[in-house]
């Protein structure tokens, strides 16, 4: 008899060291495998031991970063849509970045859920004039007006080198603080040490104002919803103008429902930290635009840097229900926009 107060172990054999080893693992892997499980993204099912699993690996518990896979992976693949370009293809990445640059202190701790456009596929190009001059020639303002939609469609997706961030870095990158030409000829002339303004426009190094918006409308970059949903359809009559409009309005629904929560400062590459050389789309006025040289420069500086991502969305996530619940809610909404905007390009743009 054993005893009371007494431990019985079975002896060991002398071999066998009294040393207790845990298995190692991620330190993201058990505080998102615990935030999946309570937001019921890692079910019961997938708790379960596999028919015909080896004794050993039964008896180990479930693997946090295989579990963590299962139930990323499920959940992805069910918001995955079937279209008939298919013009989006991403994929999903989820690690740590605390100590990528520029990442906030604050976020350390938090998950990075990354998405990356899939290489095995083109980035899709889309040249825009031709269509939306042609819902311009209908009615005035009526392909300013869809423009002025996908614009803000476009900023609630993953980052893209369309004509509105060509824009945005020949301002902060090229013009700087210039508001003319003639400005900006004269500072270039100064920072370069040139005698005359001819010499800078000889030397080809500056890209004018005049340069970037040629050939493009003053709305194109600006445009602005100037005709109401009524003066639109009633001007609508060919298919494909009846088309563009139940585009539009699908997109128009789906960002006004109660259940569409998506920032627009919350989408895209630039949460980690750096630039990104991917992007989801090329979406430009014309494929043979000043706007694709400035792209084109940009990223090629970027990469000459050594500082980017190739990430065309990073979202820092808490790793917790509510944390885990808010993301799968954003990117779903993200996922839905990204199906409804495919079918507007689809429409108003020609491939290239």
């Amino acid at each position: 008899m054993i005893a009371a107060g007494t431990l019985a172990l079975p002896a060991m054999h002398a071999a066998i060291p009294a040393t207790l080893t845990l298995r190692q693992s991620s330190r993201i892997d058990q505080p998102l495998a615990i935030a999946l499980l309570e937001a019921n993204m890692i079910t019961d099912a997938m708790l379960q031991p596999r028919p015909k699993m080896p004794l050993v690996d039964v008896f180990r518990g479930p693997d946090e970063r295989a579990l963590c896979i299962q139930g990323l992976s499920t959940w992805w693949n069910s918001i995955q849509y079937q279209s008939i370009s298919s013009v989006f293809h991403w994929n999903l990445h989820v690690q740590a970045l605390d100590d990528h640059a520029g990442t906030p202190p604050e976020l350390a701790g938090h998950v990075w859920f990354c998405l990356t456009r899939d290489q095995n596929t083109e980035i899709p190009r889309f040249e825009l004039h031709q269509r939306i001059t042609q819902l311009e020639n209908t009615l005035p303002g009526f392909g300013q007006t869809v423009m002025a939609l996908l614009r803000d469609a476009m900023f609630h997706l993953p980052t893209a080198f369309d004509l509105w961030f060509a824009e945005d870095v020949a301002r902060n990158w090229l013009w700087q603080d210039a508001t003319c030409d003639e400005e900006l000829l004269e500072n270039a002339r100064l920072d370069g040490g040139f005698d005359t303004i001819q010499e800078v426009l000889d030397s080809g190094h500056v890209t004018t104002m005049a340069d970037f918006y040629r050939d493009t409308p003053a709305w194109v970059t600006t445009p602005a919803r100037i005709l109401s949903r009524k003066k639109i359809r009633r001007a609508a009559k060919s298919d494909f103008e009846l088309a563009v409009v139940a585009a539009c309005d699908e997109i128009s629904a789906l960002a006004s429902g109660p259940g569409f929560n998506v920032e627009s400062h919350q989408v895209g590459a630039h949460q980690a930290g750096c630039e990104s050389i991917e992007g989801a789309a090329v979406l430009l006025w014309r494929q043979d635009s000043e706007a694709v040289h400035v792209i084109d420069n940009y990223l090629n500086d970027i990469g000459n840097s050594g500082e980017y991502t190739e990430f065309i969305d990073a979202a820092p996530v808490e790793p917790s229900r509510a944390g885990i619940l808010a993301y799968k809610t954003r990117t779903e909404n993200i996922m839905r926009l990204a199906q409804a905007t495919e079918r507007l390009l689809n429409l108003v743009g020609e491939p290239f």
